[in-house]
């Protein structure tokens, strides 16, 4: 999933920090980096009931195991 496909489903950055129980620094943090880490995309793979899709390659383009 993108940074901006997690902003869109809870409307803004602090939306996914709360969803997540995550600081506003975190998530500055992966928008700095251009990803949002695979754990935490496993998460809101998880509140979402699949909505928001985890990727099944890394930011290195290697496959993940989930």
């Amino acid at each position: 999933m993108t940074i901006d496909e997690s902003i869109k489903k809870y409307g803004s950055a602090y939306g996914v920090c709360k969803a997540l129980g995550v600081s506003p620094q975190n998530f500055t943090r992966w928008k700095k980096q251009g990803w949002i880490p695979q754990a935490q995309q496993l998460r809101l793979e998880k509140i979402t009931n699949g909505e928001l899709k985890a990727d099944e390659f890394g930011p290195d383009r290697r496959p993940i195991k989930k």
